[in-house]
């Protein structure tokens, strides 16, 4: 009987309770002179690994992600579709070996949003978006292969 409340009591607690504060979404952003208005997984996935380097005007892409927190944790689970170990263990190797540099981090969302703003070619991800960053920044939406 002890058993069967222990796991009842296990099973009400997943069912029940909220969510640990992951986002449900991440919000896409570029800087104003971006011309893409989307992308699909696999694009960022290529942006945020190196491997695409240009727009399609040839500006130079230049990706910015944050240091770490739920909402860096879902863009890398979520959209790039790896652990946060594995992406780390991928540019570990690229910076050992000699063959790139991850993105910049930076710590805070806000830091994110400024830096996007200010650079030339930058795309980042946010979890909020106030009123005040849509007037800097150009809103990018996310094309979801079906499966």
């Amino acid at each position: 009987m002890k058993h069967i409340f222990a796991v009842l009591t296990v099973i009400l607690i997943f069912f029940v309770l909220p969510d640990k504060g992951i986002p449900k979404e991440v919000i896409l952003i570029a800087n104003k002179d971006v011309e893409a208005k989307s992308f699909d997984e696999q694009t960022l996935h290529r942006i945020y690994h190196g491997k695409k380097k240009q727009w399609g005007d040839r500006n130079k892409i230049v990706p910015v992600m944050l240091k770490s927190g739920e909402t860096h944790e879902t863009f890398i689970e979520e959209i790039l579709k790896e652990t946060v170990y594995k992406f780390m263990t991928y540019w570990k190797q690229m910076v050992f070996t000699g063959r790139g540099l991850p993105p910049k981090a930076l710590e805070t969302e806000k830091e994110v949003v400024d830096f996007v703003a200010l650079t030339s070619g930058a795309i980042g991800y946010i979890s909020e978006l106030p009123d005040s960053t849509l007037a800097t920044v150009r809103l990018i939406s996310l094309s979801i292969a079906e499966e």
